[in-house]
């Protein structure tokens, strides 16, 4: 792999033409093939969804409807949602 010594900008100007009329177009362009590109490698969308797991934080806020209709015995009371919320809360302050 050949190394450059000029700016990006510099060589981002060699593309421009007809679809790209700009140097900052170009560089927008190829920063979305790189994404598009990562998105599809498995070892990093397998690290993303660690580091999204090891910084996510779950805020729940039950709505007036939800404080004043869904009481103990509302058939959403207890849905599966909610224990699985508790088991993966559960399992996440038993790993950490």
């Amino acid at each position: 792999m050949k190394t450059s010594e000029r700016l990006p900008l510099e060589l981002a100007e060699e593309y421009t033409g007809p679809y790209f009329s700009t140097a900052e177009d170009v560089i927008e362009a190829a920063k979305s093939i790189l994404v598009v590109e990562f998105s599809k490698d498995p070892t990093i969308r397998q690290e993303g969804r660690k580091w999204v797991e090891s910084a996510a934080t779950i805020s729940v806020t039950p709505t007036e409807r939800g404080m004043t209709v869904i009481d103990k015995y509302h058939l959403y009371w207890v849905s599966r949602t909610t224990a699985y919320l508790r088991t993966w809360l559960i399992g996440r302050r038993s790993s950490s």
